[in-house]
Formats: C-alpha cells, sequence, structure tokens
C-alpha cells in the first residue's frame, strides 16, 4: 500500500511539474532563467536544510556531546573544589 500512496503523490508532483514548465514557457527567456535558478536555489536550500538537521541528529546519537557535558561540568566543579580544600 505504500507503493500505491507514493506512486500518487509522485503522479500529483509530474502534474504540478508539467504546469510549471508550461507556465514558464510564456515567459521571456530571462525571466524564466530567474524563475528556474531560484527554484534550484530553494530546492538546493532545503537539501542542506535537511542534511544539516540529519548530521545533527546522528551527532547526538555519539557519546561525544554527552562527555563534553559531563567534562564541562566535572572541571569547574573540580577547580572549585581544589580552590577551596587547598589553602
Amino acid at each position: 500500500m505504500a507503493l500505491l500512496k507514493e506512486s500518487e503523490a509522485m503522479d500529483e508532483l509530474k502534474l504540478k511539474y508539467d504546469q510549471i514548465w508550461n507556465n514558464i514557457l510564456h515567459c521571456e527567456v530571462s525571466e524564466a532563467k530567474r524563475l528556474v535558478n531560484e527554484f534550484a536555489e530553494k530546492v538546493n536550500f532545503h537539501y542542506i536544510k535537511k542534511s544539516e538537521t540529519r548530521e545533527f541528529k546522528d551527532y547526538l546519537k555519539t557519546p561525544y556531546p554527552y562527555v563534553a557535558i559531563l567534562v564541562g561540568i566535572a572541571i569547574p566543579v573540580t577547580a572549585f573544589l581544589l580552590i577551596l580544600l587547598l589553602p
């Protein structure tokens, strides 16, 4: 059933894609180029944003941020206790 849903969505996307190109055909060449470049920039921005989010989630699955938090807490507390206890 998932494949059926994906194919319906794909058909809708193809229809929208064709409508966009039909609308662009009636524009001037410079305006059409500008529109295509803007579409490409938006898609690229969305892809970059998605990949950065995915990378951050993968980073949180590693132990590094949690070790950094522990070290960031442990070092100042240890230094404070040493200052208090060593005079």
